[in-house]
C-alpha cells in the first residue's frame, strides 16, 4: 500500500541522517572500505530478510528497513570519499572524479533493476533477492581479500589512510596550530638571546 511505502521510506531517511551527520568521524576512524563492508553486510541481511518473509506479513518489512537507511548513507560516503582521497585523481579534477563515480552508480543501477526484472519473472523475488545478496557477498569478498593484500594486513577495518582528506576545518586547525607553534618558537629564541645578551651588558 501507498501508506507501508511511505513508512519504509521515512525509516529509510530517518537512519540515513544520522550517519551523514557523522560521517567527518566515522572517516577518521574507519577506512572507505570499512564503512562500503557495512554497508554490504546491512544489504545482504537486509534482502535475504525481505525472502523469508511470510505471504501476508509485509508489515515485518519495518523492521528491516533501517538497514536500507544504513546501507545508502555508508556506501555513499564511502564512495565519495575513496574518490575524493584517491591518489589517481588529479588536484583540480575532483569534480570530474565524483561525476565519473556518477556515471558508474548510474549504469549499475541500470543493470541492476534490467537484471532484477528478469530474475524475479522467471525465478520469482525471493529467489531473486537471494541472487542479489549473492553477488554482494562474493563482490564485498573480492574487496576484503584485495585489500588485505594490499595492505599485506589481516585486519580489514583500519584507520583512515594517509592520503585521506579531512574535513577542512581540522586541517586548517592544525596548519594554524603548527604556524602557532613555530612562531613561540622563534619567539622563545629570541627572548633567550635578547636575556644573554643583557647579562654580557
Amino acid at each position: 500500500s501507498n501508506t507501508m511505502c511511505g513508512m519504509t521510506v521515512a525509516l529509510t531517511v530517518a537512519f540515513e541522517i544520522p550517519i551523514f551527520f557523522l560521517a567527518p568521524q566515522l572517516l577518521r576512524r574507519l577506512s572507505s572500505e570499512s564503512l562500503l563492508f557495512i554497508a554490504a553486510c546491512c544489504y545482504i541481511t537486509r534482502v535475504v530478510g525481505y525472502s523469508l518473509i511470510p505471504t501476508g506479513h509485509v508489515v515485518l518489512v519495518l523492521l528491516l528497513e533501517p538497514l536500507h537507511g544504513i546501507t545508502f548513507a555508508c556506501a555513499q560516503t564511502s564512495t565519495v570519499h575513496f574518490v575524493a582521497s584517491s591518489p589517481h585523481v588529479p588536484k583540480g579534477s575532483e569534480a570530474t572524479g565524483q561525476g565519473l563515480l556518477g556515471v558508474f552508480k548510474g549504469l549499475g543501477s541500470v543493470i541492476g533493476l534490467l537484471l532484477g526484472g528478469v530474475l524475479e519473472e522467471s525465478l520469482g523475488p525471493r529467489i531473486m533477492y537471494r541472487i542479489f545478496a549473492a553477488i554482494v557477498t562474493v563482490g564485498i569478498a573480492v574487496l576484503a581479500v584485495g585489500r588485505c593484500w594490499a595492505s599485506g594486513s589481516k585486519t580489514f577495518c583500519t584507520t583512515t589512510p594517509r592520503h585521506a582528506v579531512l574535513p577542512q576545518s581540522e586541517t586548517e586547525l592544525s596548519i594554524m596550530s603548527g604556524k602557532e607553534m613555530k612562531e613561540s618558537n622563534v619567539s622563545k629564541r629570541g627572548t633567550t638571546k635578547e636575556a644573554a645578551t643583557m647579562e654580557l651588558i
